[in-house]
């Protein structure tokens, strides 16, 4: 019985990986993923990341989805609600060192080159909804951690109600 539960996990983070390799791939491209700095633009902004914490950062999201299929797959397991509340609580930590770089880090507003006459939007627009987004994930990741903490309780004690005969 443990063994398929390790086979289980393994499954899992193995189809998370491909599927994160994968998304990588397609978003940058396999050239790129070869590097050890990747060069990404982004409007008027350029980012200059590593593969391996590109590649993290894709993996988290998608052992997410990929954790909720299975759980969505097999109801009742203790084991898939220990897993997803560990995953949420990754996001968690995450999400809050995103918070705090996005809030140590100022944008720097260059002025236009050219006079507007109409009076152009707040340059701290997106910055402000990337915060609020940051934000906005780390309660969704604490509240799925608070839910799978609660039925991992509810399934334990259930199952040590049970009596081992199984009637």
């Amino acid at each position: 019985m443990l063994t398929k539960r390790l086979w289980l996990v393994a499954c899992w983070l193995l189809v998370s990986g491909s599927v994160t390799i994968l998304l990588a791939g397609m978003l940058v491209g396999f050239e790129a993923l070869q590097q050890q700095a990747l060069d990404i633009q982004i409007h008027n902004t350029y980012f200059v990341l590593s593969r391996s914490s590109f590649i993290s950062w894709l993996f988290i999201p998608t052992v997410l989805v990929v954790g909720i299929v299975m759980l969505l797959l097999r109801r009742r397991s203790i084991l898939n609600h220990l897993l997803l509340a560990t995953v949420s609580a990754v996001l968690m930590c995450m999400s809050h060192y995103l918070t705090i770089v996005l809030r140590a880090s100022s944008p720097t507003i260059y002025p236009p080159l050219y006079v507007e006459p109409t009076p152009s939007p707040s340059p701290f627009g997106p910055y402000l909804s990337l915060l609020f987004s940051a934000f906005g994930l780390q309660f969704l990741a604490l509240l799925f951690f608070g839910y799978n903490c609660y039925r991992v309780g509810k399934l334990s004690a259930a199952h040590k109600a049970t009596p081992p005969g199984g009637a």
